[in-house]
């Protein structure tokens, strides 16, 4: 994690139409998540609760460039989020 809120980012190339994953927090305090396409435009906000179970969440990535992961908290530091079974198409 970082101090930047920013917890991942990936080059897709436009090469992409779907992306798919399981997520779960394990934070003690209310969390969220964002999935920011080309121009930091906000395209998935993932809102998640200490005790939710694994949720499946389905992105469309139509002709983009990049996409980044950033944290909504004040902190990145207090994230314990997990993405698993990540697939793109």
């Amino acid at each position: 994690f970082s101090e930047d809120k920013v917890l991942a980012s990936y080059d897709l190339g436009g090469k992409y139409t779907t992306l798919q994953f399981d997520i779960i927090s394990y934070s003690t305090k209310d969390d969220s998540i964002s999935i920011v396409g080309d121009n930091d435009v906000v395209i998935k906000k993932i809102d998640m609760k200490n005790g939710d179970v694994l949720k499946t969440v389905t992105v469309d990535v139509t002709d983009m460039s990049q996409i980044k992961f950033t944290s909504n908290k004040d902190t990145a530091k207090s994230h314990e989020v997990y993405i698993v079974n990540a697939t793109i198409q």
